[in-house]
């Protein structure tokens, strides 16, 4: 499952893909 992934980008989102 991926739910580290879940929460890694719950916390640190693609800030710098939103630029």
């Amino acid at each position: 499952s991926k739910q580290w992934l879940v929460c890694f980008f719950w916390f640190v989102p693609p800030w710098p893909l939103s630029t």
